[in-house]
């Protein structure tokens, strides 16, 4: 078998910290490594496979010029190869910018659970819709996966919730709380 891992370096790579990719067989040996990121600091908190053979990397991230912290995407092929970067923040830093979680859809975008924040990407990383969650204390979604109906599962833990808002990219797209 192979083993595939995520995780964050600041030995080598572009930038103060970047997320680090890299792929090992049975015996340990290296059969890829990969880091990605820009000047600041990025760092991959969970991966999933993706059903082409590759994966997606989610994360957080201080660079490419954005204000606050925001949830950082990359998805790659099978082989480590950059198919897409997202970063995904608010300027009123509502959105707690850290992806906890990250799972594949059925329609073949993801979603993504995050601190404060939840949101769902299409299969070429745009925006769809993201739910914020208001709590007594900082709600944390530390696993996330997709389900038939076209939902999404999220646990985690952190305070109850008080309030939410929710927005999406069109008004046909609906990001709701079934409830909490």
């Amino acid at each position: 078998g192979e083993y595939l891992i995520a995780g964050s370096t600041s030995t080598f790579g572009e930038g103060q910290e970047d997320c680090y990719l890299l792929q090992v067989d049975d015996n340990g040996t290296l059969l890829f490594s990969r880091t990605y990121g820009g000047p600041v600091m990025d760092q991959a908190w969970a991966l999933a496979l993706t059903a082409d053979g590759g994966c997606i990397m989610a994360g957080s991230t201080y660079s490419f010029g954005i204000p606050t912290r925001g949830v950082y995407l990359v998805r790659t092929d099978a082989v480590g190869d950059t198919l897409w970067t997202g970063v995904y923040y608010d300027d009123n830093v509502i959105f707690g910018g850290w992806g906890y979680a990250v799972a594949e859809c059925t329609d073949g975008g993801f979603v993504v659970g995050g601190e404060s924040v939840d949101l769902k990407v299409d299969l070429n990383g745009e925006f769809v819709w993201s739910n914020t969650l208001l709590t007594s204390t900082t709600p944390v979604h530390t696993f996330c996966e997709a389900q038939p109906d076209g939902g999404v599962l999220f646990t985690g833990y952190g305070g109850y919730v008080v309030g939410g808002s929710a927005s999406t990219d069109s008004p046909d797209r609906i990001a709701s709380i079934r409830w909490a």
